[in-house]
């Protein structure tokens, strides 16, 4: 994380101003990537400041969680087993590597891109893979506020569980109201703010982040893959039962058909007539619309250097931050 007080030149309006010398600096390499996307283009206004603040190089969050690292030990496990099922190899990516440089905008990487054995993509033939693990139970965690990590409460190499009260088929009723949703266009809806409404805000912003892929690779078929993690199966590096987990993780997703649920992605040019289950369809017209909507973004705040307005509590964790710096 940069200095704060060296990298900005003033607050004002409810807003931050970047220095014109640190904007320059970090200007080549801040785009929208997919994990952002859905921030910059849904109306909740929260998630616009720490949005800014993370492609600016201003963001909190330094450390990982065991969210990440149980996603992480287990992504090769999931690649192969989605090699086996769809018949192709998967071409996957180190957090370093950047594919779409090229655009002034946006960037990132996709978790897997099919090839043949010659590496080449088996575009469209083959769906843009995003690849998401999800927790069963309730976690006991505490989220520090000013850095957004998530310290999970552990016990002999285990999560705490808050609350044991979930299932696999319980997340096939929240998939189901995703797909009509987005089939309706219905992601900006104002709903009441339950844990159905966070949980499919999360299955939106996977949503985007796989069409943003889709589009910088000019496919127009993606796959978001969720495999359900148990409490047993959480695993960090430093584990010394992590490669006791991951067997048991392997085998329970060859096993277990449920551990798995598969929503298909399509651009389309129109609505077709007959809709399959578990697939979202969006059509280019209103995707182009997603995409104007994020660019402008990017040219008013990213090119600019100026934050979107603050909220009460944006503005009470960039002073607890000034004053941290201040300490140091």
């Amino acid at each position: 994380m940069s200095n704060f007080k060296n990298a900005t030149s003033k607050v004002a309006d409810k807003k931050i101003f970047l220095k014109e010398e640190y904007l320059t600096k970090i200007l080549p390499k801040a785009r929208i990537t997919g994990t952002n996307f859905f921030n910059i283009i849904s109306n909740e206004q929260e998630n616009k400041f720490p949005t800014w603040l993370n492609l600016v190089k201003l963001n909190f969050s330094s450390t990982t969680n065991v969210y990440v690292e149980t996603g992480t030990i287990y992504e090769d496990i999931i690649v192969n087993f989605l090699s086996q099922k769809n018949q192709c190899l998967y071409k996957t990516y180190q957090l370093s590597d950047k594919c779409f440089e090229s655009n002034p905008y946006f960037d990132g990487r996709p978790d897997a891109e099919p090839t043949d054995n010659q590496g080449n993509f088996l575009y469209p033939q083959k769906q843009l893979v995003e690849i998401k693990t999800w927790g069963i139970d309730k976690i006991v965690n505490n989220e520090d506020e000013l850095t957004g990590d998530n310290r999970v409460f552990m016990m002999n190499n285990k999560p705490v569980i808050e609350r044991k009260d979930k299932s696999f088929q319980n997340f096939q009723k929240v998939i189901n109201e995703f797909v009509d949703d987005a089939n309706a266009n219905a992601f900006l809806k104002k709903e009441k703010r339950d844990g159905l409404f966070f949980t499919k805000q999360k299955l939106f912003k996977y949503l985007f982040q796989v069409l943003l892929y889709m589009y910088l690779r000019k496919t127009n078929k993606g796959l978001i893959f969720i495999v359900f993690v148990e409490t047993d199966e959480y695993t960090f590096e430093k584990d010394e039962l992590k490669n006791v987990k991951r067997e048991t993780f392997a085998k329970n997703l060859y096993e277990n058909p449920d551990k798995s649920f598969s929503i298909n992605v399509e651009l389309v040019e129109r609505f077709p007539n007959g809709m399959r289950d578990n697939t979202v369809y969006i059509t280019r017209d209103t995707y182009d619309e997603y995409l104007t909507i994020a660019i402008n973004w990017y040219k008013e705040h990213i090119e600019k250097g100026v934050s979107p307005v603050m909220t009460i509590q944006d503005r009470m964790l960039i002073e607890d931050l000034i004053k941290k710096e201040e300490e140091q």
